[in-house]
């Protein structure tokens, strides 16, 4: 499409969505009142609290919960969300992360990810991940403990397993890298097979990028998304962040807050969504 047509596209398929939720969805109903506005800007935002309530009064009622994918936000704000999408809205979001991971030679089903995020505690949900890292080809670098024992661990690994990326926490990633610089390691040096390193869910700034540069040998790139609103956007190799703009539609208020619309999810109400 050109620049005008997918404009007109967006526009079109955010009022389709708002629309089939406020007639098939009663909590979104209940939420925006008895009449449904004729200007986006007066569609009420969405809170993540307002969400937080019983999954069956949210999700709409032409679908049922035991065929679709529910799944739970991280909790990184003290609040975690349970939230629900058909297959075909949640294989939209995976196809975007493998889109952004071809770009910069990964390959999102074989190549080999080490993951730095953590683990659930609970020993059902523990075995699930530990099959969902097999199946996917990662390991799991568990960043509860940083000290510098686990350290000298990940080192080794890196020492002995082909690694082509490492997908994670910022935060946790940086205070690895900050090691590895103390130590005068570069991580392609002992892992050369490393080509990227993806940032996720936390700010990653100009400066972070730079120690990440000089302690892995490979750059950095953003990836800024929800696990209820999906990929939100990425960094292309020039360093710009796009917006995944096939998936969603985004907005800011007057505080510079986004505001985000799912355009393809008629299950659970993520328009305007804070």
């Amino acid at each position: 499409m050109s620049d005008v047509e997918f404009a007109h596209w967006q526009e079109k398929q955010k009022w389709e969505i708002a629309y089939y939720l406020y007639h098939n969805n009663v909590f979104y109903h209940d939420f925006v009142g008895d009449i449904f506005p004729d200007k986006w800007e007066n569609l009420p935002v969405v809170n993540k609290s307002d969400l937080q309530t019983d999954i069956d009064k949210l999700t709409s009622k032409t679908f049922t919960t035991n065929k679709l994918y529910v799944n739970n936000t991280s909790g990184s704000s003290g609040h975690p969300l349970t939230f629900t999408k058909d297959y075909y809205t949640q294989a939209r979001v995976w196809a975007y992360k493998k889109m952004f991971s071809n770009m910069h030679g990964i390959d999102y089903f074989t190549s080999k990810e080490a993951k730095f995020y953590g683990m659930p505690k609970t020993t059902k949900a523990c075995m699930i991940q530990k099959i969902k890292d097999w199946i996917l080809n990662r390991e799991r670098f568990v960043v509860f403990d940083l000290s510098d024992g686990a350290f000298e661990k990940w080192i080794e690994k890196f020492r002995k397993k082909k690694f082509d990326y490492i997908y994670g926490y910022t935060s946790s990633i940086v205070l690895f890298c900050r090691y590895l610089i103390k130590q005068k390691i570069v991580l392609k040096e002992i892992c050369p097979s490393l080509v990227t390193v993806i940032v996720t869910s936390e700010s990653c700034s100009s400066e972070d990028k730079a120690i990440i540069r000089k302690a892995c040998g490979v750059e950095a790139r953003n990836e800024y998304g929800t696990a209820d609103a999906g990929l939100i956007g990425y960094e292309c190799s020039e360093g710009r962040i796009h917006l995944a703009e096939e998936n969603i539609f985004v907005e800011t208020n007057k505080k510079n807050e986004l505001l985000v619309t799912d355009l393809f999810n008629k299950l659970f109400p993520i328009i305007r969504y804070k």
